[in-house]
């Protein structure tokens, strides 16, 4: 009875997930840790008297007094209870910024920065975080900020830019042609980050290349004493509750089973495992040294035929760091970042079908900080190297199944498949300077000027490169007198051969891109109004086009005492141009083949004439046609925005409506269908968007704790969700018409309402307990009803071998409403003296604590009552 009481207050009753009845102890676990915890406090004598200082990867040497005082008070022990300090502030001047300690109280989860970020207000992440469907994975969330895409942001790591420009809107790992993206280069660890500030409008002109908002990090440096720490947090499926799904009494659509293609049918098999250190050192008076290592492994087991196969993630995080400050007005930092990632995969229910994904890259950078007599100048510098590459076999083979090849029928189907896709390999390489001189002051021409200005020079270089040429082999024809002299790579004796094959050449091409930017910005403060007018211009020798963008920023402090402060902006920003265009206009697209038996007989060899009975011949049918990106115009976004900040109840309320229209963005126009029953599409800047929030937020210390809230309206008009569709363009019914799927009306990063209160709280014992709860308000999407639907005969695709009309169904797509729900989240942090100042903290860190059931994507639910594990000894 004790059990089934333990299993039903953790929310694993009923057998929802495998193993289930393993969770049961970490409730119990967590009950120790308090009990523990306790008892230690009510001792007395082993609590240490004097304030405990916890060694942390982010100690700032060079600032020492302010930053040790800085650090030291996030984690100050007298007695028994710990001072919450932190900063989170979210300014309707249009800067949101995360501290050191803030991040600290944040961090959980796959410990990504991008996921610290959805407290803040008008940022949302894709519909796949936290699904059911994605529980293993451990790449960082996509999120959009003020209605932008999640690839028309701008993120940098210590001033310099971390974002791909290989299809970074791409994430799709069945493509032949391509490997799947990522809007960032490297997946840097939130542990290495000093501070983050999140800029969502109002962007000073020193930022451009984005359209929705800029993600500024900053790492964290050598301290001027040795510190370290080592860690280590898990989590598992058997820790995890999950949703099944049971259709919805008002939607007969959703009452038909999920699809295997599409969605969960049972609950995932995954576990993951974070651990990693750090270690501080001085190496002089003026010199000092950091090293970081993390690593992220994840497993997860997927049905494979009638069987279960495992599946790897990993990412490693290695940073090093000298700090060195030869005086009080010079300051040199030289970082080095090692960040691969990788995939192992697997077609399922293909045989032979294991490929490896490999993604993120390496970086140099330095920087130099000078103070001069009339201001500040900073010199950056850095050559960065990424990568996207897919490892696979080289053709896929689609055979009939038969007695010589029975595996098809394993998988409940009439093809036995085997192989992959090929090999691809993209890079993208990297060198970027610039200089940016601040704080150049002066007074006249009617107040106090603050000027800063800069200018950057970028050289991007991408390859694509696929060393062999790849076939995807289809239409078998069974023959029992077929023969194939010499070749069972593509015929089978006496059995079948494929009369039709899919080439994708060997191919590669390359691309080199000059980048030049300049900005000017002047603070004006005259009396309670400041001014902040700028402008940045920006050009680039792959578009050709000359991109200003004027920005405009004022307040007003009403009573001059900062209790009641003004703002409001106009701004025009520029997005990104991607360097993935201009590899696609060299890529050759696949060609189609086709073969009949010439007296029983084929043969590999192709004839491109045609004329030879038995081999390969070429068709009309070929890849999709791809008009140039050259003379397109840059995207854009216009933006107006206006704000009040307001001293209230202790705290900062601030009240902030921020419009964006973005315009001449990348967009596909299709044509009209061709007789070969393609349909052609060129790029154009046809695309568009519009964005409206409102948006308030309040924070304030109370004594030891914090609290901060937002809440956030939003409403976001897009004509397309990416800059282009699915490769392979799969049409489908919506409403009563035959439509591609990128055609259909975009639903993700737009949910109307959302809300978050963030609060850190100081217990008894040295334990501080982070709380987050989210709200999302009731929405409609746009997805798939598990249903198909017959191709009308006048929009049907015709066989070029045969000449005949295909028969074909295609998914029916439909509205679902989308309910509201509230999320918490909950993390237990307690501290425990060791010897001298080493000390050891414990983390229980409990998602969705009331086990709350929300439909994510399609027919997949967010995860339920999750729990992780952790522990960290710092010195």
């Amino acid at each position: 009875m004790i059990r089934r009481c333990v299993r039903r207050c953790v929310g694993l009753d009923g057998g929802c997930c495998p193993g289930s009845g393993h969770a049961a102890w970490l409730v119990i676990a967590m009950a120790l840790m308090v009990a523990g915890a306790a008892a230690t406090a009510w001792a007395g004598e082993t609590t240490a008297k004097a304030p405990v200082e916890v060694a942390a990867p982010g100690d700032t040497g060079r600032d020492a007094e302010k930053t040790e005082v800085k650090k030291s008070n996030e984690v100050a022990v007298k007695g028994d209870t710990l001072t919450v300090t932190g900063t989170m502030e979210s300014k309707a001047s249009g800067v949101s910024i995360l501290d050191y300690q803030m991040l600290r109280h944040l961090s959980g989860g796959n410990g990504d920065l991008n996921e610290l970020l959805l407290v803040l207000p008008d940022i949302q992440p894709d519909d796949s975080w936290r699904s059911a469907k994605t529980a293993g994975e451990i790449l960082p969330v996509n999120i959009s900020i003020s209605g932008g895409k999640a690839y028309q942001n701008n993120f940098s790591v210590d001033g310099i830019s971390n974002n791909s420009l290989l299809d970074p809107g791409s994430e799709r790992h069945q493509v032949v042609n391509d490997v799947p993206g990522h809007p960032q280069e490297i997946f840097l660890d939130s542990d290495l980050v000093e501070e983050v500030a999140v800029y969502d409008s109002n962007v000073p002109a020193r930022f451009g290349d984005f359209s929705g908002g800029v993600v500024d990090a900053k790492t964290v440096k050598a301290g001027i004493k040795p510190k370290g720490k080592v860690y280590y947090r898990t989590t598992r499926s058997q820790w995890t509750h999950f949703f099944q799904w049971e259709g919805e009494e008002d939607d007969e659509a959703s009452l038909t089973p999920p699809s295997s293609d599409d969605e969960a049918i049972e609950d995932p098999r995954f576990e993951k495992h974070i651990y990693g250190g750090s270690l501080s050192m001085p190496l002089g008076d003026t010199l000092g040294a950091l090293g970081s290592v993390n690593e992220v492994r994840s497993t997860i087991s997927k049905r494979h035929f009638k069987g279960w196969k495992d599946e790897k993630r990993h990412l490693r995080n290695i940073m090093t760091k000298l700090s060195w400050d030869p005086d009080y007005l010079n300051s040199f930092e030289l970082s080095l970042f090692h960040s691969p990632y990788e995939e192992e995969r697997f077609l399922s229910d293909i045989k032979n079908s294991d490929y490896t994904i490999k993604g993120g890259g390496d970086r140099i950078q330095g920087q130099w900080n000078r103070g001069l007599g009339f201001g500040a100048l900073e010199v950056t510098g850095g050559f960065r190297k990424s990568v996207n590459e897919r490892e696979a076999p080289k053709d896929l083979r689609q055979w009939a199944a038969t007695a010589s090849k029975p595996w098809g029928a394993d998988a409940e189907s009439a093809y036995s498949k085997e192989g992959g896709h090929g090999d691809i390999t993209k890079t993208q390489e990297s060198f970027t300077t610039r200089a940016d001189l601040s704080e150049v002051s002066f007074e006249g021409w009617g107040g106090r000027h603050t000027l800063s200005t800069g200018i950057s020079y970028d050289l991007t270089k991408g390859t694509f490169d696929r060393k062999e040429s790849t076939m995807i082999y289809t239409d078998p024809v069974t023959s029992d007198t077929v023969i194939s002299p010499g070749n069972s790579y593509d015929c089978e004796d006496n059995e079948q051969y494929f009369s039709m094959r899919k080439v994708y050449d060997a191919d590669d091409s390359s691309a080199v891109v000059n980048a030049l930017s300049l900005y000017g910005q002047d603070e004006m403060v005259c009396g309670r109004v400041t001014l902040r007018p700028g402008l940045r211009v920006a050009a680039n020798d792959f578009m050709d086009n000359l991109d200003v963008a004027p920005r405009m920023s004022a307040s007003w402090d009403s009573f001059g005492d900062g209790r009641t402060v003004f703002t409001s902006g106009f701004n025009r920003y520029h997005s990104a141009t991607f360097i993935t265009y201009k590899l696609r206009e060299a890529k050759r697209p696949y060609r189609t083949e086709v073969r009949k038996p010439y007296q029983d007989m084929v043969f590999s060899g192709s004839d491109p004439s045609g004329t030879l009975g038995g081999f390969w011949w070429p068709v009309s049918d070929a890849g999709n046609n791809v008009e140039t990106f050259s003379t397109l115009k840059t995207p854009y976004a216009d933006e107006f925005q206006i704000g009040v900040d307001q001293r209230f109840v202790g705290g900062t309320l601030g009240y902030k409506y921020v419009r964006r229209k973005g315009r001449d963005q990348f967009a596909r126009t299709y044509g009209a269908i061709q007789p070969d029953g393609l349909r052609y599409y060129t790029m154009t800047n046809d695309g568009f968007y519009d964005h409206k929030s409102h948006r308030v937020a309040w924070g304030r210390s109370f004594g030891a704790h914090r609290l901060n809230l937002n809440v956030t309206y939003q409403d976001t008009d897009s004509s397309n969700g990416s800059y282009d569709g699915e490769i392979g363009d799969d049409r489908v019914w919506y409403g009563d018409e035959v439509i591609y799927r990128a055609e259909l009306p975009k639903s993700t990063f737009n949910k109307p309402w959302m809300a978050n209160v963030t609060a850190v709280v100081s217990l008894p014992a040295r334990m501080t307990l982070t709380t987050i709860a989210r709200y999302r308000g009731s929405y409609t999407k746009v997805e798939s009803t598990g249903k198909t639907k017959e191709v009308p005969d006048d929009q049907g695709q015709i066989n070029p071998l045969t000449g005949e009309k295909v028969s074909e169904e295609i998914p029916v797509y439909g509205e679902r409403d989308r309910p509201s729900s509230v999320v918490v989240d909950c993390k237990l942090r307690w501290k425990f003296p060791l010897w001298g100042q080493s000390v050891f903290t414990s983390t229980l860190e409990v998602n969705n604590l009331f086990n709350k059931k929300v439909l994510a994507d399609g027919k997949n639910y967010e995860l339920g009552r999750q729990f992780w594990l952790g522990g960290e000894v710092s010195f």
